[in-house]
């Protein structure tokens, strides 16, 4: 669906990150397509998705100069710190360097993080609302709404040190105030522990830049180790070096694909669905025996009968 294609697969493309390895996954998953899915609607519905995440992900390594690691400069150019390409585009310098720029990779991670936990938000208060608990969409579902905008000002001024006007100053605390409000007029002082809760989810997106640096750094330490055994071996040395890249880059594209499907899951389930997801069911009934054609007789009430 819609919702997968976008908020998942922008998750995985982030901590994959690599265009060689987008171009692995790209080949596969149009081999799955127009072969395996043939007799498989599941393997089908996959080998799509894994097309556009392989596309994107193709694009998102080539942005910030990630093709199987260093790989290109180290074997082409002849020297790993020169980028894939040089570009200017509006002022904007590409490609973007996630091993010497780590700040823009994880502020693209919170800003993500942000836009996903606050659907989450919005859900809730749909939630809310359809349900007609109009008490608590007003209270536990809107109350983040001026907590996160208040928040953010008074993050910026004190943290990021922006500037603010006196009146945006206040306007931050007035928002800030009528969220917690808000929250502690559901939950009482204990709301104190979901604000924190929430920053934590938030926190948590950073995930994104280490699952992304790792397979950026893997791919790298590879490449090095590849290059000084080979050149350590005379004659087949070449040889060597070919098969430790092959096999190296499979370990890792299955390792960090793991990784990310696995991370990409616990951000949805864990700090997604915390924000309006409520787990419902049936009442467990514990097991018992249902007796047709015997039934137990108390022992002491068998004695006192004899």
């Amino acid at each position: 669906d819609l919702y997968s294609l976008i908020i998942k697969g922008t998750r995985r493309i982030i901590l994959l990150g690599d265009a060689g390895y987008g171009l692995v996954i790209l080949f596969l998953s149009i081999f799955g397509y127009l072969k395996l899915g043939k007799n498989s609607e599941l393997l089908r519905s996959w080998s799509f998705m894994g097309i556009w995440m392989g596309i994107a992900t193709t694009v998102f390594g080539f942005l910030t100069n990630s093709f199987f690691g260093d790989f290109v400069p180290r074997f082409f150019y002849g020297d790993p710190s020169l980028p894939l390409y040089s570009l200017d585009i509006g002022g904007v310098h590409l490609p973007a360097n996630s091993i010497k720029d780590p700040l823009t990779i994880l502020t693209i991670a919170l800003i993500f993080g942000l836009i996903h936990l606050n659907l989450g938000v919005l859900l809730g208060i749909y939630q809310s609302y359809k349900r007609r608990e109009y008490k608590e969409m007003l209270t536990a579902r809107f109350c983040w709404v001026p907590l996160q905008l208040g928040g953010g000002l008074l993050i910026s001024k004190f943290i990021l040190d922006v500037k603010l006007t006196p009146l945006f100053f206040y306007i931050a605390v007035v928002l800030v105030i009528i969220g917690i409000i808000q929250l502690f007029a559901h939950t009482g002082p204990i709301g104190f522990f979901d604000i924190t809760g929430y920053v934590g989810d938030w926190l948590s997106y950073a995930r994104l830049l280490a699952l992304g640096l790792a397979t950026t750094g893997m791919a790298l330490a590879f490449n090095v180790i590849s290059q000084l055994i080979g050149n350590m071996i005379p004659v087949v040395g070449i040889v060597v070096m070919i098969i430790l890249l092959i096999i190296a880059h499979i370990v890792n594209l299955g390792l960090q694909s793991l990784g990310a499907a696995i991370h990409s899951l616990r951000l949805q389930y864990v700090e997604f669905f915390n924000r309006f997801y409520e787990g419902g069911g049936y009442e467990f009934t514990p097991f018992k025996i249902k007796r047709r054609y015997t039934k137990i007789i108390d022992e002491k009430m068998e004695e006192k009968s004899i």
